[in-house]
């Protein structure tokens, strides 16, 4: 995705129905808020701010890589020690018995 996509060259944004299919599918957030001055009767609107969330592409890598077809960033878990499954039973019916 290129800014230069949505912006004119005067650094204005394009209208939205002049985006490009990927940006306005993918965008994270906008914001649109008036900007005022003064007060009361003397309150002028004297601008338009504009927000632009773009996706957070780590995160998306991120996330993606750890798709299970993908497994780019397969946690790996190590355990120690040597506890079966026998012995765990074995310990839970004399815990059981001693009740």
């Amino acid at each position: 995705m290129d800014v230069l996509d949505i912006m004119t060259d005067d650094m204005s944004i394009k209208p939205v129905s002049e985006w490009p299919a990927s940006w306005r599918r993918y965008l994270s957030g906008f914001d649109l808020a008036d900007m005022f001055e003064g007060r009361g009767e003397d309150r002028e609107m004297v601008g338009i701010l504009k927000k632009i969330k773009w996706p957070d592409k780590v995160k998306n890598l991120e996330l993606l890589g750890k798709h299970i077809d993908v497994q780019a960033f397969k946690e790996k878990v190590e355990h120690s020690g040597e506890i079966s499954l026998i012995d765990r039973i074995q310990e839970a019916r004399k815990r059981a018995r001693g009740k």
